[in-house]
């Protein structure tokens, strides 16, 4: 049987168009495929808050359980109160934008005492929902430093006055917004921070030894400190012994106690946190 040959001219030319017809191909799926470019509205200027934008890249999306939706879609969450938006054509406003935002942050909220005691500081990253009709809900902790700073942060922007609403194809829509706040001792700092509003008196001088310890420890105090409460509290927040120190060097019995990490915290009489150290107990 003969074998057809072609030849070599028209072989490449036979090649060129198979190429051609190939990329136009994939040319017109692209063009079918490709979405329209979209900004997610932002409650806030990165800079001006001091905010490394990178940290959000993660989570300016919610995660699956954030908002309890039923369905994910490319634009938004299908959810218990609607649909909430990742962006839309306008959104929502509070007060005059960004500067009362931030205006309203900081007179707001409030540096806890036990985190300024505990030189506790940080970002707190909130995601929230601003509804259709201009009202808040759905707070949550995205990112949190600590108990006491996330509840608080939580607190202030569930409590904000009503906004005005994002807009979807001219109808009012359901938006979604992460807000980072800055928590920070440091008074050089510049940007919109939450700060203590006065500063927390020098700790006393009190010194325990042996730490890690096994049946006791001594607590040091100096000579013109008096009446101070004393606590031991377990990892799962348990007061496991407390009482007041009587001396200046007092000796506390550990007997009791099984290894682990344990809190020695100190009070004022008037139940006021002086100091927080951490235990470990080894025996």
């Amino acid at each position: 049987m003969r074998q057809l040959t072609i030849p070599a001219p028209l072989a490449n030319i036979m090649t060129i168009r198979f190429n051609i017809l190939i990329v136009l191909i994939l040319v017109g799926l692209s063009c079918k495929n490709k979405k329209t470019s979209t900004t997610i509205p932002s409650s806030i200027n990165m800079e001006s808050m001091m905010i490394d934008t990178s940290v959000l890249s993660d989570n300016i999306f919610p995660q699956q359980s954030d908002i309890n939706e039923t369905s994910i879609i490319d634009s938004g969450h299908i959810t218990d109160i609607g649909f909430v938006y990742f962006y839309v054509d306008e959104s929502p406003i509070f007060g005059n934008g960004n500067e009362d935002i931030h205006k309203y942050i900081v007179d707001n909220v409030k540096y806890p005492q036990s985190a300024i005691v505990d030189s506790i500081q940080g970002r707190v990253f909130i995601s929230f929902v601003v509804k259709a009709d201009g009202y808040v809900t759905k707070a949550k902790v995205l990112k949190g430093i600590r108990v006491d700073i996330d509840n608080e942060c939580i607190s202030v922007i569930e409590n904000m006055p009503k906004w005005k609403p994002g807009k979807q194809m001219g109808k009012n829509v359901n938006v979604y917004f992460v807000v980072p706040i800055k928590f920070s001792l440091d008074t050089l700092i510049k940007g919109t921070v939450i700060r203590p509003n006065q500063l927390v008196a020098q700790e006393p001088d009190i010194k325990v030894y042996p730490n890690p310890a096994r049946d006791y420890i001594s607590i040091e105090t100096a000579q013109n400190v008096s009446d101070i409460k004393y606590q031991i509290i377990n990892s799962n927040g348990q007061i496991l012994k407390s009482g007041i120190l009587s001396t200046n060097n007092e000796q506390i019995d550990l007997n009791n106690f099984i290894d682990g990490f344990y809190i020695l915290r100190f009070l004022s009489n008037k139940n006021k946190a002086l100091k927080t150290i951490k235990l470990i107990i080894k025996k």
